[in-house]
């Protein structure tokens, strides 16, 4: 299970950053809203270590912000 965090630009012109469906910060300039996002999806996943998406949604598609993704499995090799 992931996280997605998105920007989307809102109607009045402005773009909103969304943890899954809830708006987190509103009417922010694009880049801001990148800057926050990415910073909230480093952050969650710092705080949760669930892995965590960031992406833009505009008319023409999806784009891929941020990845940040489970810390691997560490196994300790025991000396025989």
């Amino acid at each position: 299970m992931s996280i997605v965090i998105k920007v989307k630009e809102g109607a009045d012109g402005l773009w909103n950053v969304y943890r899954d469906i809830d708006p987190v910060v509103t009417q922010l300039s694009l880049g801001s809203a990148i800057r926050t996002a990415r910073g909230l999806g480093r952050a969650t996943h710092d705080n949760t270590g669930m892995a965590v998406l960031v992406v833009m949604i505009c008319p023409i598609g999806v784009t891929l912000l941020a990845r940040y993704a489970k810390p691997a499995i560490q196994h300790n090799a025991v000396a025989a």
